[in-house]
């Protein structure tokens, strides 16, 4: 190991686990063999050397475990000849802003962060993932979101490539393409301003549906994941700049207000599906509240209430930091016949500290009771001896007065005298 041997004492376990990944080359079965030198003491004498062995099986195909499901709907493997197709492969396209694909296995799988691609007529961005590999298991799926922006009407093609992440360079990774149709329809819901709300600040992030610069996300390509045998990954950026709004570690939330202009008096919109939250899972947790999104509420204005302003609505943002650094937030709102809408902004993170809780165990609330109890029962006998007369404190001390000596134990009543 670079960071030098592992140190194990009596009574101690290794604070994380180790791992074993696998690059499947062709269809077999091989075996596995992970071994432990116990180094020994005193210092120059052989250590003992534990082995651990196992079998791991191949598949043809690196994907054979691989499901993809849209909502209900089962994408891959494609369905079987006469079963119901899923809408999303339906010939005329999908009419939704954004397709959300489920990612699943019956094994363990690790995944290059996927790419979609599309035709000119057509912008299409990846929402909701990491920038490192996707690990996709049975009881862990991936969820992704793919967005699309329309350029032009028309049924546009989308491609997804999802490709094996491999452990050696010299190893070409398999790669599994999904394909179906985009129905593009209407532009820009041109009558939405969107405004952050931190403390008093209330900051303008989006006007009659356009994002206003310093608020503009944009994607950045990172390093994949590559190879783990000294091969250097390589990071290609399309963006660098940065939002303008930082949200300091002590805010735990931020409000965000969605507004209708209500100079073009239009038809409220419909907020569908549930906006997307995109973060850096590494350095925070972040999930929205949202009260009534799907509905907006007229605000009367207060020198003419017969007048209406603006028609609103709200949602909340909260963060849980893992860690300290600085995450880009990126939420995207879907407007139903319309284009998302994209905005950002940064939230820095302290180092969260560690609390200790002051609450008994059971071991330390059950002396502690026994010692009241003590502490109870000395006090109440203390009490019985200072406020007993004299005669009780003999009794107590040296027994009842007997008739002829005037001490000693009384005798039984039973007990007959034969002399």
């Amino acid at each position: 190991e670079s960071d030098g041997p592992l140190e194990i004492f009596e009574g101690d376990q290794l604070d994380d686990e180790v791992t074993i990944l696998y690059d499947c080359w062709q269809q077999g079965t091989a075996r596995v063999e992970l071994r432990f030198l116990l180094a020994s003491e005193p210092e120059g004498q052989p250590g003992t050397e534990i082995c651990m062995a196992w079998r791991k099986r191949c598949g043809s195909f690196a994907f054979d475990a691989l499901e993809v499901r849209n909502g209900q709907s089962l994408i891959y493997p494609a369905p079987k000849e006469g079963a119901q197709q899923p809408a999303l492969l339906s010939p005329e396209g999908t009419y939704e802003e954004v397709t959300k694909l489920q990612l699943s296995s019956s094994g363990a799988m690790r995944l290059k962060v996927p790419k979609v691609t599309s035709e000119e007529q057509l912008k299409v961005e990846i929402r909701g993932l990491a920038t490192d590999a996707l690990e996709v298991t049975a009881t862990d799926e991936v969820e992704i979101s793919i967005v699309y922006s329309c350029l032009s009407a028309g049924v546009i093609g989308v491609e997804l490539a999802l490709e094996q992440a491999v452990l050696s360079a010299a190893h070409a990774p398999e790669v599994l393409h999904l394909h179906w149709r985009k129905h593009c329809g209407d532009s820009v819901y041109r009558y939405l301003d969107v405004f952050l709300k931190e403390n008093n600040n209330r900051t303008q992030v989006v006007s009659k549906g356009r994002t206003l610069p310093g608020f503009v996300h944009c994607p950045k390509q990172a390093a994949e994941p590559g190879a783990v045998d000294g091969t250097k990954p390589i990071i290609k950026t399309e963006c660098s700049a940065d939002p303008a709004v930082e949200i300091g570690p002590k805010d735990l939330k931020t409000s965000i207000e969605l507004r209708v202009d209500p100079e073009g008096n239009p038809v409220l919109p419909s907020l569908q599906p549930q906006p997307d939250l995109s973060f850096d899972r590494k350095i925070l947790r972040a999930y929205i509240m949202q009260p009534g999104m799907e509905t907006f509420r007229p605000q009367k204005s207060m020198s003419s209430p017969s007048l209406s302003r603006a028609s609103s609505t709200n949602m909340v943002v909260r963060y849980t930091c893992h860690r300290a650094g600085v995450s880009s937030i990126v939420v995207t709102i879907y407007v139903m016949q319309h284009k998302p809408i994209d905005f950002a902004w940064r939230k820095r993170c302290s180092e969260p500290k560690i609390h200790t809780s002051k609450a008994l165990t059971a071991p330390q609330a059950m002396t502690f009771a026994f010692l009241v109890c003590g502490g109870i029962g000395m006090v109440v006998c203390m009490v019985c001896l200072f406020c007993s007369s004299d005669q009780d404190k003999n009794q107590l001390f040296q027994g009842p007065v007997t008739k002829k000596t005037g001490r000693g134990p009384a005798r039984s009543p039973d007990r007959r005298d034969n002399r």
